[in-house]
């Protein structure tokens, strides 16, 4: 407003100059706070000190608080877990599987109730899960039931990511112990990033770091069952080559790691030379050569280090140093010779090898010599040819028969059936996954009723379906899918009962009643042979097996009246009680595979053999034989840590090239808890054009 006099503007004048209100406008709050803080100034600041020093002090016993609130209640909480976990370990070690899930659940549930965003936290919990799982291992009480909560591996997952991107020192050691929890695809795709990581970050990383990383690759690349490709590869070969220099800088090379790390190197340096083979690369036989001094410096087994000797001679020979490769073969020959005499494949390979040699040499004679030696059929060539591939739907289900389907392979995984080209002989990724066998409501109903935290007696008991053979009926447009209904309880089988379903080209089934509770699981193997359909049922006694033989006319599979029964001596019988045993032998688990090869001149039985990490050959002019004894054993990849045995081999003949003169075998092959299916090829050679087996018509 206007002064109405000098008086009036000379009077405001001097309250601005005294820090008090003026009268020319309107006052607010804030404009009569301002002057009172600048007339009292000193006043006002000791009360804003006193009231902030309160306050902190308040801030600070309230945060002392929560703190002492929170190790309090971790305290309480690793109380209670410890308990629970030590509860959980008497009930694995009991059997008592809906107990141990209880009690794992539980210790899961509290450890996230309290820290659900602490990583490091979730880590521990998931190690104690590791320890007790490597306990029940090494005691040999590994059971398919017992394994960890069903967040545990999507915590181990978090805390391994968090590891790479914090690169901590102790969460990437706590992290390498974990990841031994985690499925092969999932370790796989982490060798992925920490191959993207290492190699670039070789200067940048400090010493630890780069120690902790390289122990976290090695975890991930045990546990993986990721195919590498060469650039994979190359980079392994380089993280393993830097990490073996350092160690030989700072503890020598007598550690117990620097033999580890060798021994890995070795591993990567021979999958290396197995492609350069393949490729017919010169650089295979430097590379060979260093993987063999790599593989002797740490004391690996003999027959392997022969394997790898007879390989280099392979290439020294195809590189026309002809000596050096006669004195690798000859000592591979020795070492493989001696352990498993000429029925195994891997000193046939060395003797055909060697036999060559001799002969460009000019000493035909030792050559005619070391041929007279091998049996009528050998193996000329074996390559492990990887892991085969498969998605997460069949990724851990049992299983790995197969059978022609048109243009396309069909293969059964527990109760899931998928396709794969029939011209890869890789056999590559599979496709259009489906559920090709269904539970009946009975039982599902059964499964639900004896489960879960309110499971009526028996707790645990469920049916599940496991396929055995595939046999195909072109001429009808379906395949004939045998099986076992399986009831299990505490992970032991109680009941396996054969079946039948019959199956169209659009992979879907009928199940079948055609055999009684009471009979033997036929359906082991089946194999076409005319109009014919054979069906073998293997049964598992200790550590041997025996097997009886069917018949029924492709046309007639569902007509129980036209199956009829092998009683020996050439005769066959209505009443499958008459079946009498026809080969009989150790075959792991009663599994195999029969099948007609033109190539033997006769029928093929393969399966894996009892406690062992072999492959067993069997050979018979018809199916009810006479079989032979094991012909040919051909070493697989050993499994481990814990054992080395390996299960489930079979013959896949719908892969099979030049009348079977080449044949592709599976395996499982297990790692921990985990186990994958690896492909094998196998050429064969025989001594004579003649077949093999005399084949005449079968007695009927």
């Amino acid at each position: 407003r206007r002064y109405s006099s000098a008086s009036e503007f000379a009077s405001d004048v001097r309250h601005h100059l005294g820090d008090e209100p003026i009268t020319a406008g309107p006052v607010s709050h804030l404009y009569r706070l301002k002057k009172f803080v600048r007339r009292h100034r000193r006043m006002v600041i000791a009360i804003a000190t006193a009231a902030t020093l309160l306050a902190a002090q308040s801030i600070v016993m309230t945060v002392l608080y929560l703190r002492a609130e929170a190790s309090r209640m971790h305290a309480e909480l690793e109380i209670q877990r410890n308990a629970i976990d030590a509860e959980s370990l008497q009930a694995a070690l009991l059997g008592d599987t809906v107990r141990y899930r209880e009690l794992t659940g539980r210790s899961q549930m509290l450890q996230r109730s309290v820290e659900p965003l602490n990583e490091r936290a979730l880590t521990v919990s998931a190690v104690n899960r590791l320890v007790l799982m490597k306990l029940l291992q090494d005691g040999f009480l590994a059971d398919p039931e017992i394994e960890p909560p069903a967040g545990t591996e999507i915590d181990v997952e978090t805390l391994v990511g968090h590891a790479l991107l914090s690169r901590d020192a102790q969460t990437l050691r706590t992290a390498a112990l974990a990841a031994q929890m985690l499925k092969p695809e999932t370790a796989g795709t982490f060798v992925d990033r920490i191959l993207h990581i290492l190699p670039p970050g070789a200067g940048r990383l400090d010493d630890v770091t780069q120690r902790n990383l390289e122990q976290l690759l090695e975890t991930m690349e045990g546990q993986s069952f990721h195919p590498f490709n060469p650039a994979e590869n190359a980079a392994l070969e380089h993280v393993y080559r830097v990490a073996v220099e350092r160690q030989r800088k700072t503890l020598g090379d007598r550690s117990v790691r620097m033999r580890t790390l060798r021994k890995r190197l070795a591993g990567v340096l021979e999958e290396k030379a197995q492609r350069q083979l393949q490729d017919r690369d010169s650089g295979s036989t430097a590379t060979l050569q260093e993987s063999l001094a790599l593989f002797e410096s740490v004391g690996e087994p003999p027959d392997h280090v022969a394997r790898i000797r007879s390989d280099l001679g392979a290439a020294m020979a195809a590189q026309g140093h002809l000596q050096e490769a006669e004195n690798l073969l000859r000592r591979a020959l020795e070492t493989l010779g001696s352990k498993e005499g000429m029925r195994g494949a891997y000193a046939q390979v060395a003797a055909v090898r060697l036999a060559a040699v001799l002969e460009r040499t000019g000493d035909g004679v030792s050559a005619t010599e070391i041929r007279t030696r091998l049996p009528r059929v050998f193996v000329e060539d074996v390559r492990e040819l990887g892991v085969m591939r498969r998605d997460g739907e069949i990724v851990s289900e049992p299983g790995g028969c197969s059978g022609a389907l048109g243009n396309d392979i069909l293969w059964a995984f527990g109760d899931r059936l998928a396709l794969s080209n029939a011209g890869d002989a890789q056999m590559g990724e599979l496709r259009n996954a489906t559920a090709g066998l269904t539970l009946t409501p009975d039982e599902i109903t059964f499964n639900r009723r004896h489960n879960g935290s309110s499971c009526v007696d028996p707790c645990g008991a469920h049916w599940s379906l496991t396929p055995a053979s595939i046999a195909s009926d072109p001429r009808s447009h379906r395949f004939f899918l045998f099986y076992r209904r399986v009831l299990q309880q505490d992970s032991l089988p109680q009941q396996s009962i054969p079946s039948l379903a019959v199956c169209g080209t659009d992979l879907r089934c009928q199940r079948t009643n055609l055999f009684a509770e009471d009979e033997p699981p036929w359906g082991s193997a089946a194999v076409v042979d005319g109009e014919n359909l054979y069906v073998f049922a293997c049964e598992a006694e200790g550590l041997s097996a025996s097997c009886r033989l069917a018949r029924v006319p492709l046309a007639s599979v569902l007509s129980r009246r036209s199956w009829r029964f092998f009683a020996g001596d050439g005769h066959w019988s209505t009443e499958w009680r008459d079946a009498q045993p026809i080969l009989t032998g150790g075959m792991e688990g009663g599994i195999l595979s029969v099948h007609r090869s033109p190539f033997f001149g006769g029928f093929v039985a393969v399966s894996s053999r009892v406690v062992d990490s072999k492959l067993s050959i069997r050979t018979a002019p018809f199916p009810e034989g006479p079989w032979s004894d094991p012909d040919i054993e051909i070493d697989t990849l050993r499994s481990g840590p814990g054992w080395s045995w390996t299960t489930w081999g079979v013959a896949h003949p719908e892969l099979s090239t030049d009348d079977g003169k080449v044949e592709y075998f599976t395996y499982h092959r297990r790692t921990g808890t985990m186990f994958a299916t690896r492909i094998m090829k196998v050429r064969f050679g025989k001594k004579t054009m003649a077949p093999v087996l005399a084949i005449s018509e079968p007695t009927h």
